[in-house]
């Protein structure tokens, strides 16, 4: 019986054993197909992520193509030049080909393909909001970055992967801003100032009040320093204003929503349309020391109002031969002055249409005979300044009837090398202007400019838009006369004045060393003296509705501010020109953003 039981205690031993190995040898079969699978996986995702980088690749480069063609142009550009520029170069990726080929192509607002019979022609653009730069807009240009890559993986299946990313050009109009600086903006306890319309400093904002109200703010202020806001301390140098007094200052009023809804720090808004750092290159670095660069077209944005030199020499960049006001004129008016025998100067002018523009000579002396030439003391300036003075009302019918005139006008006043000698400082005045050309106007020189009465003043829906550039600015008002200009402050009273243009001149920022002398300035005087003043304007005001933009050092208006003998402030009650929305003055400065969308699978 005991022999029967352990038979079957064996036999049923072995029936375990039989069943474990079966078991375990299915749990490796198991095994052995599972990491098949997962390694199959890993391949596949593997060639599937290399696929997706391959096409990603692509997208990129067809990106930076559009970039480069686009910084070839400094404008939007066709289909046409974007498929030429592409043309066979495009990047190769080892196992992988193009199932579709790599495209950059104009779209629509809507990110729909752009066709146009002609194949020359740019995508439409479109006007947005700047979503980074509360109040502002641009016309913005759409373009799509397109490709759609294969490849084999294992097993032999056919992978596709299609991406995308949207691109597009923006200008931005600077003319839309009441005022943009691109040095420190400084507000430091103004007499009473009503500012509307965008503020913008590319660098640090000052901004305080005397008492509630005197400062004022009706719409956006932005800025791009970090920590660059203050409203409760002093700007640099403000202690050498003889109006300083200690921790006087108060925040000003924000009347749209107050300083959180209306004050924002943004990234640079370029004037250049790139990037000036890599663009502009001084003769000098901030500590006075040569930089060894000798191309005098490049050396700041002040080239904007310079004529070019020496061009066949030395490169004139082309984002600033775009901009210079020179070249954009239709008529340039220079003035040479030379010395006679007897020591007297003597004024020759030259009238040069350009850029289309047809002048008969009856037309071309009308221009001569507006000009004449007077001299002033410029208090501030602390000499006196020989001017010619441009009689805007004599001229302005032939402005009008000019033929292909631009209405952009060149004028300036030199030696006979092309200088203006700090020694004899030249300048030129424009005097009638209360009534310009139907089209509007644009006057540029790199000499100061003296505004003398009311200028632009015609009703504001149907008069022209207005701009003048200038190494500085002075208003001089209704009741100014020449006479007096050297006369004690109590001969030089003001009268209300009101002036509808936009002005691109220099400034001296606060602590500016005089390269001359070596002296160091002190407070700058703001951007409430951007426009500068040479009058008693006490209950006086000078209204002003248009855009300032400060983008340079002056060169040759380089006297150090105060008020003192000077000038006493007036009220400013100063607003954009909605005017300037659809209709910029004649020759508009644009900055450029150039933005890109997520990458996106189709």
């Amino acid at each position: 019986m005991k022999s029967i039981l352990r038979v079957k205690e064996r036999a049923s031993a072995l029936i375990i054993t039989m069943l474990i190995i079966f078991l375990i040898t299915v749990a490796i079969g198991i095994a052995v197909s599972m990491t098949s699978a997962t390694a199959r996986q890993t391949d596949s995702s593997r060639d599937f992520s290399a696929l997706r980088s391959a096409a990603e690749g692509a997208v990129e480069f067809g990106y930076g193509v559009w970039v480069k063609t686009i910084n070839s142009y400094y404008a939007p550009v066709s289909n046409a030049r974007l498929t030429t520029a592409l043309g066979a170069t495009i990047p190769q990726f080892s196992g992988f080909s193009y199932a579709t080929a790599l495209q950059v192509t104009g779209t629509n607002q809507y990110g729909q393909p752009y066709a146009a019979a002609n194949s020359t022609a740019t995508p439409p653009p479109t006007t947005v909001n700047l979503d980074n730069y509360p109040g502002w807009v641009g016309i913005n240009t759409n373009y799509l970055s397109t490709v759609q890559m294969m490849g084999t993986f294992m097993g032999g299946r056919t992978v596709q992967y299609g991406v995308k990313r949207a691109i597009n050009y923006t200008v931005v109009p600077l003319f839309q801003a009441t005022a943009f600086f691109e040095n420190d903006l400084e507000l430091f306890r103004p007499a009473t100032m009503t500012i509307g319309g965008l503020v913008h400093t590319n660098s640090r904002a000052y901004v305080s009040s005397s008492s509630a109200g005197v400062l004022t703010f009706g719409g956006h202020l932005s800025y791009v320093t970090n920590g660059g806001y203050h409203d409760d301390v002093d700007p640099p140098q403000a202690n050498t204003w003889s109006g300083w007094q200690p921790n006087s200052e108060i925040p000003p009023t924000y009347s749209n929503g107050g300083k959180d809804q209306q004050v924002d720090q943004v990234s640079r808004i370029e004037p250049l349309g790139t990037d000036a750092t890599t663009l502009l290159h001084p003769p000098k670095d901030p500590n006075g020391n040569s930089t060894g660069d000798l191309n005098p077209n490049d050396d700041s944005m002040r080239e904007l109002i310079e004529p070019p030199a020496n061009t066949a020499v030395y490169p004139d960049p082309t984002p600033i031969a775009n901009r210079r006001l020179y070249n954009k004129a239709g008529i340039r008016i220079h003035i040479t002055v030379t010395t006679d025998a007897k020591g007297k100067n003597v004024y020759t002018p030259t009238v040069i249409p350009q850029n289309g523009t047809v002048l008969t000579p009856a037309q071309v002396v009308t221009l001569t005979n507006a000009l004449s030439q007077n001299t002033i003391y410029d208090r501030r300036e602390a000499q006196n300044v020989d001017l010619t003075t441009l009689d805007l009302g004599a001229v302005k019918a032939t402005l009008n009837a000019a033929t292909n005139f631009n209405n952009i006008l060149y004028i300036d006043q030199t030696d006979i090398s092309g200088a203006i000698p700090a020694n004899n400082p030249q300048g030129i005045r424009l005097v009638n202007g209360s009534t310009l050309p139907t089209a509007g106007l644009t006057v540029a020189s790199q000499n100061p400019v003296y505004i003398q009465g009311d200028y632009n003043t015609t009703n504001a829906s149907t008069r022209g838009s207005s701009a003048v550039f200038a190494d500085a600015v002075t208003i001089l008002s209704n009741s100014w006369k020449d006479q007096n200009s050297n006369s004690a402050l109590s001969a030089r009273n003001a009268s209300d004045t009101t002036v509808n243009t936009a002005i691109v001149a220099g400034f001296l920022p606060s602590g500016w060393t005089n390269p001359t002398t070596g002296a160091q300035y002190g407070y700058s005087g703001g951007l409430n003296n951007f426009p500068r003043f040479l009058e008693d304007w006490t209950n006086n005001t000078f209204r002003y509705t248009g855009s300032m933009i400060e983008l340079f050092t002056s060169q040759v208006a380089i006297g150090e501010w105060d008020t003192g003998s000077i000038y006493v402030p007036p009220n400013r009650i100063w607003n954009f020109d909605s005017n300037f929305v659809n209709n910029p003055p004649p020759g508009s400065l644009d900055a450029v953003t150039i933005g890109r969308g997520a990458l996106v699978r189709f």
